[in-house]
């Protein structure tokens, strides 16, 4: 058995059959998207050349490839959601295949590499991962930045032809950024295995990942001139009335949230929002925050430079990420993403998985192994559970309610299918979920009163989805919402309101160049 274990085809294989057996029944779930203007064809309209990927305004991200995969994806595979699923599941065995050899370079014949590689296969926060269709770009970011850190790692390579393999890493690298920017981080990952995995001097580090840092730096000077939120973070800071204590404290709940979900998971949401802590739990929380980093740091101490070492630095170093991340949603309060780690908690799976096979003595080792196997059966269940409650975007918008109340997405979500998917329609519990948006969160308002004046539309209560289109337009005037209220006039014969707010629509100039067509037409039709 040992000697069939060791052979190389082994786990690749092994890991082909868990994804396919434990994913596999559920290609035809419906469709999740993190984004929706994907699927309704708004970022295709937006991105009308090649060039377009790379010049036009991003929201929090500049990431071409980001927009360029999913458009691709949802274009390539219109309607057919099991082709589209069965593609993420095979990148997704690429990105396993490729981490098992990355963990057999670092740790060598270690018994962990295949079992660590095995818990990243079956853990929850992948499978939550997997639910969003439109996460392909995490499954391609990390085919590039594991390719990268293979090339690095390339002994042989480095020493046959040290340009050619730094150069392919260096262009890889590039792919990556532009597929995901949290690779920014990335050039210190390498800093880090170079010292203390490889122990080279500190000088010889620094310079074997400078060509990786200059990417970076260059990148993020990209990222500062495209982002359109990118100097908002201190705006957002002052409208949740923080201070750097309570802030400092909100984040030790949230990261503590995400690795007892790593250890223990139970509760795992695609994103989790917690409103500022304050009084005596904030300073608990902040006292967690302040353990966690110096824990971190009595280990990596005692730990010496050693490839433990290592890994524990590179889980820890993509939680600067949190840093803007956190404020990045504001109107839902401070946020974490569990998917911005999906690098770094590969560095988790390798440290845990250690950890439990060198327990020593004996009867700990025995321990060990016990745990890791437990830990593995439950994140199977909780894998299937996460899969069985995403069967429909309705039941996990449900599920995400119960772990997070009053989350803004999951209640858009609630309303948007009692209004345009329910059989029949309950326009009435849709408008109620969206009220809560108004109560509960800091959301654009104006954007809430244009899908509640769009339910009313669809209930056929014109005065009131006038009404509600007019709170609109007073709080933030939308190319949209004229749009919308143009073609309500239309709809009560009041062409002359129609024709007005057909032509305040077109002055207010709609992003979607399909929108702009329609609206030159509806106003031709009117002279």
């Amino acid at each position: 058995m040992n000697k069939l274990i060791q052979t190389a085809w082994f786990w690749p294989l092994l890991l082909f059959g868990v994804i396919f057996a434990l994913y596999g029944g559920h290609l035809h779930n419906e469709y999740i998207a993190d984004d929706h203007e994907f699927l309704l064809g708004t970022h295709k309209a937006r991105f009308q050349s090649a060039t377009d990927f790379f010049i036009s305004p991003h929201g929090h991200h500049y990431i071409p490839l980001y927009y360029w995969t999913n458009i691709s994806l949802f274009e390539t595979f219109a309607g057919n959601v099991a082709a589209q699923r069965f593609l993420i599941l095979l990148l997704f065995f690429g990105n396993a295949w490729l981490l098992y050899s990355l963990y057999r370079k670092l740790a060598g014949n270690h018994p962990a590499t295949g079992a660590a590689a095995l818990l990243f296969v079956v853990h929850p926060m992948n499978a939550d991962m997997l639910v969003a269709v439109s996460n392909i770009f995490l499954l391609v970011y990390g085919l590039f930045i594991l390719l990268t850190f293979h090339l690095v790692c390339d002994e042989s390579l480095q020493e046959r032809s040290p340009k050619l393999g730094t150069m392919t890493a260096c262009v890889s690298y590039i792919l990556g950024l532009m597929t995901y920017d949290n690779g920014m981080l990335f050039p210190g990952v390498l800093f880090l295995y170079f010292w203390l995995k490889r122990k080279f001097s500190c000088r010889k580090s620094v310079l074997r990942s400078l060509p990786f840092g200059i990417i970076s730096l260059v990148y993020f000077a990209a990222w500062c001139f495209f982002v359109s939120s990118s100097g908002n973070s201190l705006t957002y800071f002052k409208e949740l009335g923080l201070t750097v204590p309570v802030w400092f404290a909100t984040l030790g709940k949230l990261i503590s949230w995400y690795i007892s979900n790593l250890f223990y998971p139970h509760n795992i949401v695609y994103l989790n929002e917690l409103r500022p802590i304050q009084h005596q739990i904030a300073g608990w929380n902040l006292l967690l925050f302040v353990s966690i980093a110096g824990i971190a740091y009595v280990v990596v101490r005692h730990w010496g430079r050693s490839l433990k070492s290592f890994l524990l630095l590179w889980f820890c170093i993509d939680f600067i990420i949190l840093l803007p991340g956190s404020l990045g949603h504001h109107e839902f309060g401070i946020v974490i993403e569990h998917h911005w780690f999906y690098l770094s908690s590969m560095a988790f799976y390798l440290l845990l998985t250690i950890l439990l096979l060198e327990l020593r003595p004996t009867a700990l080792a025995h321990a060990g192994k016990t745990a890791f196997i437990v830990l593995l059966c439950w994140c199977l269940i909780q894998s299937k559970y996460t899969l069985a409650i995403s069967r429909t975007e309705i039941g996990y918008a449900r599920y995400w309610l119960s772990v997070t109340p009053h989350n803004m997405m999951a209640l858009r979500t609630l309303g948007d299918y009692y209004v345009y998917k329910a059989t029949p329609k309950d326009f009435d519990r849709a408008v109620a979920y969206y009220r809560e948006i108004l109560d509960t969160s800091s959301y654009n308002p104006a954007q809430v009163y244009d899908w509640i004046g769009n339910a009313y539309w669809f209930k056929r209560d014109y005065r009131r989805a006038e009404d509600y289109y007019h709170k609109s337009l007073t709080v933030t005037p939308t190319s949209t919402t004229c749009s919308n209220l143009a073609e309500l006039y239309m709809r009560l014969n009041e062409l002359d309101l129609a024709r007005k707010y057909f032509l305040q629509a077109l002055l207010l100039d709609p992003h979607d160049p399909r929108a702009k067509k329609h609206l030159q037409s509806s106003i031709g039709n009117l002279q």
